[in-house]
Order: structure tokens, then sequence, then C-alpha cells
């Protein structure tokens, strides 16, 4: 029973990474590395796997500290996408560090408010389709923050973080 659990223990990081990553390949951390060094991002997320606020699960977020000091906490503000393209804020996940300078996460995020606080979202997982607002606290106790379109320098070019037009995209 005890060679199970273990092999349950090694086999959930690459289920996570699997959740993550929108192809089947591990990702290319020298790339996304140059893409968010380019960006002059402190931090570049690669993947997210959202859960329902109310859901005894933490939701996962895979990102690289690109900086050369450790990261005390990330708060990342969530919306989901309502008709013609409207950004429904729905609160936001903290991310509990400390997360060592210039090294690779795939970060438990636990919603910060009280799962009533976001009422219902939709169908399927959570609806979270945007995220609007990235803040950052360094362990010296510089605070970074990102709003609307600066949060895509911190993002994977191949994530998704927009609502379309042409109706409810969740």
């Amino acid at each position: 029973m005890a060679r199970a659990g273990t092999l349950a223990n090694m086999l959930l990081p690459i289920l996570c990474m699997g959740l993550l990553c929108s192809c089947s390949t591990w990702p290319d951390f020298r790339a996304l590395t140059a893409e968010g060094e380019a960006n002059n991002a402190p931090i570049i997320i690669y993947g997210t796997a959202w859960t329902e606020p109310e859901s005894d699960k933490a939701s996962k977020i895979g990102f690289i500290n690109l900086q050369y000091k450790d990261i005390t906490s990330i708060r990342l503000s969530t919306a989901r996408c309502g008709t013609k393209g409207t950004v429904i804020g729905v609160g936001h996940v903290m991310l509990a560090g400390p997360f060592k300078s210039r090294a690779s996460f795939i970060a438990d995020a636990s919603w910060a408010d009280d799962a009533e606080r976001y009422g219902r979202l939709s169908s399927g997982v959570s609806g979270i389709a945007v995220i609007t607002r990235i803040q950052i606290l360094d362990v010296d106790g510089t605070k970074l923050e990102y709003m609307d379109k600066e949060v895509g320098s911190l993002l994977d070019k191949n994530m998704r973080n927009f609502c379309s037009n042409f109706g409810a995209n969740y």
C-alpha cells in the first residue's frame, strides 16, 4: 500500500503539469525565460488550472520567478467573460511563497475570500478566463503591480487572456 502512495505522490506533479500546459509536451523553460526577460517581466506565468472557489482543491499556477530576488507572495485578480466581451470580476487567488529567484514553480493558489463572495460562477471549470491584475510582493518589501493590458507582459504568449466580443466565453 505504501508503494501505491509513493507512486501517486510521484505522478501528481506530472499530472498537474499536464493540466497546466495547453500542449502535451513539457514547457520550454529557456524560451519562456527569454520571453519574460524580453518583456522586462519579474515573472512569467505559463499555465493555469482553475478550481471553483468553493472547492476544497487549490487552483494551480505555473510560473517562473525571473528576478534575482525571492518573492513572498503573488496575488492574481481574476474574472470571467460575460456577453459581448464584458469582464466580470470574481475575486482573487493568493500564491504564498517564498518563491526562490530564477526558479520555476507550480504553486497552489488559494481563493482569498469566502466562496459566497464569488457567487456561482458558471458551468464547467469555474469559468475563469482572464487575469486582470497581478500583484507581487518581494522579500525585500518591494511591491509590483500590473493591471489590465500590462498583465499580458507577464503571461506566456500562448496563453489566452481576453474576452471575445462574440458572446460568453466560459
